[in-house]
């Protein structure tokens, strides 16, 4: 409510947000205004460090937080080995180290100085994932994956790296309700819940489906 005693007028980036700040008591008049997305990437060329490899490639483009679930890729890596489908890599860019108040296994890695490799270690998922670390050009690391994927935990599915596959024409598999972005079936998956087998089993729908990869991937765009 604070917002109505020193804002004139208010800027949401999506319905989401506005309808939680009205819950919240906010009075202030505003509009939704969504995050824009730059184009102009047809001269792009894919990360130099993914060329080699042949897997399905899902891209996560975030530094690593709790509500943000990127530890989930973990889970989902390990069904897909469980199946045998170690067709698939997880292309990871960003600050992957883990902050001490984490619970679990997660935390006790977290005690040792350990980041988020050393957890897919752990689950002796390492060799499904690529661990690139800050990277200066992100929109590389994007345009030379397959999908880009963001399991939140707290079902915002139209982070930065969303926005950004989809200009890229990429499909997306998000968690969440919100389908003013990913829409379900159309620019990819929307799942309202998670699993780590829901997940991986649109990954591997995707990666045995080129054609509906490029479908969802025009449409996102």
């Amino acid at each position: 409510r604070m917002m109505d005693h020193v804002a004139d007028r208010l800027v949401f980036i999506t319905e989401n947000e506005e309808k939680n700040v009205r819950k919240l008591g906010a009075t202030t008049s505003g509009n939704v205004i969504y995050n824009p997305v730059a184009i102009g990437f047809e001269q792009l060329t894919g990360y130099k460090q993914l060329y080699p490899d042949r897997r399905f490639k899902v891209c996560c483009l975030s530094n690593y937080s709790w509500i943000r679930g990127i530890d989930r890729f973990v889970e989902v890596a390990q069904v897909l080995k469980r199946q045998g489908r170690t067709d698939v890599v997880f292309v990871v860019a960003g600050n992957m180290q883990l902050p001490s108040n984490l619970p679990g296994d997660l935390g006790e890695i977290a005690s040792r100085g350990g980041d988020l490799s050393d957890y897919a270690k752990s689950k002796e998922v390492s060799e499904m994932f690529v661990f690139l670390g800050h990277v200066n050009d992100p929109d590389r690391v994007l345009f030379g994956c397959d999908v880009v994927a963001r399991p939140s935990r707290i079902g915002n599915p139209w982070g930065r790296e969303i926005l950004e596959g989809m200009m890229l024409g990429k499909a997306a598999i998000a968690l969440g309700t919100y389908q003013g972005f990913v829409i379900n079936d159309e620019t990819g998956f929307l799942l309202a819940n998670y699993s780590p087998e829901s997940f991986a089993a649109r990954i591997t729908y995707l990666a045995d489906n080129p054609a509906i990869v490029r479908q969802l991937g025009a449409s996102a765009k």
